[in-house]
């Protein structure tokens, strides 16, 4: 799992980050969020123990949310990446669609706030393994 960048002297930051991606989900409490993201509430713990924003979380906070992850990751720039109405409270959670059917706007914004050579290493890894993403019917084992 690619993780976003966080320097020693950026603890501070990643704090913030965690906070705004709490803010993001409209989530209150860990519990919430790992439930939104699908994920282990003591995975959350852990990613805020060391600093680190796992990347497939900022994926999947913007397919959920479209919160923009240049919002999340460094503060900057508009929370949501498309203009919408005032959003006084979240979208309802949705399944994520398939990462293939991302357009490429989204795609470039992402590229853009991580390493392609990661973002690419996960999709690999997640082929090789069998791990199908939300809604893909076309990757299922044998």
């Amino acid at each position: 799992m690619a993780e976003t960048p966080t320097a020693p002297e950026e603890a501070k930051g990643a704090d913030n980050q965690f906070d705004r991606l709490f803010d993001a989900a409209g989530c209150r409490t860990q519990a919430e969020l790992a439930d939104l993201l699908g994920i282990r509430q003591s995975s959350i713990a852990v990613a805020k123990r060391r600093n680190r924003l796992p990347s497939d979380w900022l994926l999947k906070i913007l397919r959920l949310r479209n919160i923009n992850p240049d919002w999340i990751i460094f503060g900057s720039g508009a929370k949501f990446l498309l203009p919408s109405e005032t959003r006084e409270t979240p979208n309802p959670p949705q399944e994520a669609p398939p990462v293939r059917a991302l357009d490429g706007l989204i795609m470039s914004r992402i590229l853009g706030c991580f390493r392609a050579r990661d973002l690419q290493s996960e999709l690999v890894r997640r082929k090789k393994t069998g791990i199908r993403f939300a809604g893909d019917k076309s990757n299922q084992r044998a």
